[in-house]
Formats: C-alpha cells, structure tokens, sequence
C-alpha cells in the first residue's frame, strides 16, 4: 500500500469508514489506527465479518509531518458469501436488461412487490444519478442517452436490503 521508492505521503494516522449509500453519509469511523513507516505493505484486520459496498480510507497525517499523502494501491480480500440476516435468499443477485448493448434507453425486469432505490454507476464505479423507482411495477425503464459510451451498472437495493445488480454497455 505504500510508496516503495520513497517516504513522502506515506500514511500514518488513518480512520476507515463503510458505508452502503456514501450519499446518505459515512458515519462513525469503524477503525481507526497508525501504518508503520515501511515500504512493505500494510495490512488492516477485521475481526468481525463485514458486508458493504463503500469503503473510505481517510489519511489524518504523514510520517515526517507533510500536508500530504499518497497511496499506491489498495487491495481487498475476503469472501463473498450469503446474506446474513433473517433470509436465505442471496445479497445480490442479477437482473435482466434490455436491449444490451444499448443506445441509451435500457429496461430492467424489477422482482415485484418492494420499494426499490437505485444507482446508476459508471465503469469505474462513480455514481452518476439516484433515485427511487416506481412502486409495484414489474419492469423499470432508465435513460443513458445524456452518458456517454461504455459500460455501466445499475444496481437496485429493495427495502429488505437485497441488492440487485446489472451491467449495461452502452453504444
């Protein structure tokens, strides 16, 4: 995670926040702690299982006092398992969608009977427009006209925390 070639921006003081909506907040940090001054990569431990779709690291300070910091690459790992909660049923799941590819009005197949928000994200995961959509209705429509080309993903959360996720390349 640090600059091999260098000390300068390396992280000292961190705090790391999840969030599942960054648009309704962060919240409390879940962690916080201190990287130590090396160029071989740090590593923070969760103890406690973790399910969420947004992870922010914030860097307090540097190692030798700078006002900046740097990181060079993030890596996650951990296991995607099943929902924990009171059902079965899987956290995410895929919906279909129409015409794929597209030219930029794109119609997903909603499961009925949930009030549902959505994301429409950009390939590198940006999140481009929210929003909630119609209720009791079996199929969505969503307008990509205004994006330009290239590949998108919606992702629809109902009210019982089940996301659905669909990938959309758009001519």
């Amino acid at each position: 995670m640090n600059r091999s070639n260098g000390q300068n921006g390396r992280i000292k003081d961190y705090e790391l926040y999840f969030s599942d909506d960054p648009n309704t907040g962060w919240g409390a940090p879940v962690m916080a702690g201190q990287f130590e001054n090396t160029a071989a990569p740090q590593y923070i431990d969760f103890h406690v299982p973790v399910i969420t779709e947004n992870i922010r690291l914030v860097a307090l300070s540097e190692v030798n006092g700078n006002p900046w910091t740097s990181v060079a690459e993030i890596s996650l790992t951990g296991c995607y398992g099943q929902y924990l909660g009171k059902s079965d049923q899987p956290m995410q799941r895929t919906l279909h969608a129409f015409p794929v590819p597209t030219d930029g009005i794109i119609h997903l197949a909603v499961p009925y009977g949930n009030t549902y928000r959505y994301r429409v994200c950009s390939g590198s995961g940006q999140v481009l427009t929210t929003g909630k959509l119609q209720e009791d209705v079996s199929q969505q429509s969503f307008d990509l006209t205004r994006f330009k080309p290239g590949l998108y993903l919606i992702i629809i959360t109902g009210n019982s925390g089940v996301s659905y996720r669909v990938k959309v390349l758009k001519r």
